[in-house]
């Protein structure tokens, strides 16, 4: 009710009745996805279906598992709004055939020493010079060092010299999470997107292993 019917191809109107109603999965939902679709009134012309929760809040998550029940539920459309929700709707939409981006984009994209590289391509005069941390300075100090996948700038710290190297924080769930993810993305260490367990955050084999940018 309320909703007006699509116009059909012969430029008259399809009756209601007969409108096709989309259905959209929302994967793996934090509070204000819900608000926000709500508020869009977006309940009144799709069939929203939220799967899971939102990640931040679960102790252990599995991947694959996770997928699979997704495999069973209605979708002609796939969407999420986080970097680890929204690389599994990317591998969703692909086996189901359904429109998105491609999951290898989204790592290129996320994993931030691949999106250096590409960026450094694309664009040499405007990209930083960056490293991998492997125990030693890459650069002379300052600059920022920070996980080579995270979110919201957390785990990141300013470098003036290397005795700060070992005051970097550890691997953290979310670290862990992501990279069972990328798994099923192919991702591995000698996968095209330079993806290692290793180099996930600052300090999964040594205490200075991440990714750094040059300081302003």
């Amino acid at each position: 009710p309320g909703v007006p019917a699509p116009p059909s191809k012969s430029g008259g109107t399809i009756p209601a009745a007969a409108a096709v109603t989309r259905d959209i999965l929302v994967l793996c939902p934090q509070q204000r996805d819900r608000e926000a679709v709500t508020a869009a009134g977006l309940h009144d012309r799709y069939r929203i279906h939220y799967v899971g929760e939102d990640l931040d809040r679960l102790p252990a998550f599995d991947p694959a598992a996770f997928l699979a029940e997704c495999e069973g539920v209605p979708a002609d459309a796939v969407v999420a709004t986080k970097d680890q929700s929204a690389l599994l709707a990317a591998l969703l939409a692909e086996r189901r055939g359904l429109p998105g981006p491609a999951a290898t984009a989204l790592l290129a994209c996320q994993h931030k020493p691949t999106s250096r590289r590409i960026q450094r391509a694309v664009a040499p005069r405007s990209t930083p010079r960056f490293a991998l941390l492997e125990g030693s300075l890459p650069f002379p100090p300052p600059f920022f060092v920070k996980p080579v996948v995270g979110r919201l700038s957390e785990h990141v710290a300013r470098i003036d010299g290397p005795e700060d190297l070992e005051a970097l924080s550890g691997p953290d769930g979310y670290v862990e999470r992501y990279a069972a993810i990328a798994a099923l993305a192919g991702a591995r260490p000698s996968g095209p997107t330079g993806f290692s367990p290793r180099s996930f955050s600052p300090a999964s084999r040594s205490r200075s292993r991440g990714s750094c940018t040059e300081a302003a």
